[in-house]
């Protein structure tokens, strides 16, 4: 699991969310599951929101993991691990198509 300054570095600009924005999000994920620093939590998740439109197809995810922050009992962790879960199937199909 990456830690908060490594993952504080790879929010700092845009140019670096594109270039790795799908590992990103799952190692913020990660993070936010993996940590009870709130401050922490929220600093990165806000980093996140700042370069959204970098996200590409895991934006909906980031969407859910601000919900969580905001109220951690608002979603559970196996309705978050679908999500995560489903953000892969897309950015998979997304990839192989491109690559095809």
């Amino acid at each position: 699991m990456k830690t908060f300054v490594q993952l504080q570095r790879e929010l700092t600009t845009a140019s670096r969310v594109r270039r790795r924005w799908f590992g990103i999000a799952q190692d913020l994920c990660q993070f936010v599951v993996g940590n009870e620093n709130e401050g922490q939590v929220h600093e990165l998740i806000l980093r996140a929101l700042e370069h959204r439109e970098e996200f590409r197809d895991v934006v909906s995810a980031l969407s859910q993991l601000k919900s969580r922050i905001g109220n951690f009992e608002r979603i559970s962790d196996s309705v978050w691990h679908q999500e995560v879960c489903h953000a892969e199937v897309v950015y998979r199909a997304t990839h192989e198509a491109r690559t095809s």
